[in-house]
């Protein structure tokens, strides 16, 4: 388990540091709240490393068989709160909302084709575990993961989530990531140029004490910067 920001991660970790695609501002889908309705924002801490270059059109790009990282991390704020974190819909901000009990937080990484009102169709990425024998593939799945503080060796006491453990990290890296297709219409001068954004999410389980499996449900995001794929080298889309 590391403590402190991504910068310090990939300092400890000895990752050629190098600029990456940027996030845009966390975008907050559902209410967190504590037991006196203190309402809660969380602010998701993204990083891209290793794999994206910018192209001579000065977008930022990648080969599909090209291996990125990203290591995430998330604040709960006002940083002060504790106790027990609630979830509810943003739909019900009149009124009295009807709250869930979050029995624990995570974090996933997603892509979609980047579209205007961030509803683009979902791209599938896949995961290679350290073996690089056939089968390494594996799924990737939210990541537990307790939020950063300004004490953050404190922060699995100061909030009361039931199933969540205390071995869970405060900062993950998603590590030796693909995606599984290339963009749309790469160099294709006749043809509009497709583009994907890779999307963090913060997500929350909101189980019922019989359930025992996760419910995890969204209640933020980040969005990267819109990114070009290649599934082949640039000496390829010259001769298009």
């Amino acid at each position: 388990m590391l403590a402190g920001n991504i910068d310090s991660y990939l300092q400890d970790r000895s990752l050629p540091r190098a600029d990456s695609p940027r996030f845009q501002e966390t975008l907050h889908l559902h209410g967190l709240q504590t037991e006196d309705h203190l309402r809660i924002q969380p602010q998701i801490e993204a990083k891209i490393d290793k794999g994206f270059f910018v192209s001579g059109d000065g977008v930022w790009t990648c080969y599909r068989r090209n291996y990125f990282t990203v290591i995430c991390s998330y604040l709960l704020q006002p940083s002060g709160s504790f106790g027990q974190l609630y979830f509810y819909n943003r739909g019900d901000d009149v009124g009295t909302p009807t709250r869930k009990a979050v029995k624990a937080l995570s974090m996933c990484i997603r892509a979609e084709v980047a579209e205007v009102d961030g509803t683009g169709k979902s791209i599938e990425l896949i995961q290679h575990s350290p073996k690089r024998d056939r089968g390494s593939v594996v799924s990737i799945i939210p990541v537990p993961m307790w939020p950063t503080t300004e004490t953050t060796e404190h922060a699995n006491k100061r909030w009361s989530l039931l199933l969540q453990d205390v071995r869970d990290p405060w900062i993950h890296g998603f590590d030796r990531i693909q995606f599984k297709q290339a963009t749309a219409n790469n160099g294709k001068r006749r043809a509009k140029q497709h583009y994907f954004t890779i999307v963090i999410e913060l997500l929350c389980d909101i189980r019922e004490n019989a359930e025992s499996n996760p419910v995890w449900i969204t209640v933020a995001q980040r969005r990267s910067e819109p990114v070009v794929v290649r599934g082949r080298s640039p000496s390829h889309y010259a001769k298009e």
